[in-house]
């Protein structure tokens, strides 16, 4: 229930304001992206992302590489200049057809409808780097927590993982600390229905957390560890997040 909830409310997402979906930038709103001002965030947070962890592709380029939460593909195509092949990953159909729409490597660079809690559509140890920033942040905990371990299943024995997952509010009001309270006895869709009183035209970005010590014990009960985590304000000024680099034991 709780996973067909979180991708009904994608596939609207998708066709509201897609690029502001993946990229909510107040000035952004409602078609204000340029498409290839957007495409470049993609290459630019990439690049950051991969210094902020000391990841280099430079002379050894990955064979296979996830982009999970893909969405139009901003982050898989900046991939694809750094290694053989590139899987992209969606929960919504409609960011799929987008990203296969603006794919610049079709060569190289594929991309998947996935509506299902798991990755069940691709073998164990298929991957030697897995990619997912600003993406976990919009599900469940025990939604976070499933997806962690399929990267893990999925992963190489030498591959890599790049995790963002926000751990606890930084800020936060009384109406906050009410909705964090009610949240594990309300339909995930009733925030929707809430805020689609007041604005049915915008897409709705829910966003959740999982504390240091919960990444901590899910990555280790499933085979990984933790190689390195770097603060990052990927959340918002509001959260406390946090990028995590990911190996197996």
């Amino acid at each position: 229930m709780i996973f067909s909830q979180v991708r009904k409310r994608w596939e609207k997402n998708a066709r509201l304001d897609p690029m502001w979906a993946i990229l909510a930038q107040p000035s952004k709103e409602k078609g204000g992206w340029d498409t290839e001002a957007f495409f470049e965030t993609g290459r630019r947070s990439l690049e950051s992302a991969l210094d902020r962890v000391g990841i280099s592709f430079i002379g050894a380029p990955f064979e296979r590489a996830l982009d999970f939460g893909c969405g139009m593909g901003r982050i898989s195509q900046a991939l694809a200049a750094h290694g053989r092949q590139v899987h992209g990953v969606d929960i919504s159909g409609e960011m799929v057809r987008l990203a296969e729409q603006f794919n610049q490597f079709p060569a190289s660079c594929q991309y998947h409808h996935n509506p299902a809690s798991d990755l069940g559509l691709f073998p164990s140890e298929y991957f030697d780097f897995v990619y997912c920033v600003i993406v976990l942040q919009h599900m469940p905990p025990s939604l976070m927590k499933g997806y962690l371990k399929e990267f893990l299943r999925v992963l190489s024995r030498k591959g890599k993982i790049l995790v963002q997952i926000p751990a606890q509010r930084s800020q936060a009001t009384w109406q906050d600390h009410c909705k964090d309270w009610l949240r594990p006895w309300l339909p995930i869709d009733f925030a929707d229905r809430l805020r689609l009183r007041k604005r049915a035209d915008v897409p709705i970005l829910e966003m959740y957390g999982l504390t240091r010590s919960q990444v901590k014990e899910c990555i280790e009960n499933n085979g990984g560890e933790i190689l390195r985590v770097e603060s990052d304000k990927h959340a918002g000024p509001a959260w406390t997040s946090y990028t995590y680099l990911i190996g197996r034991r």
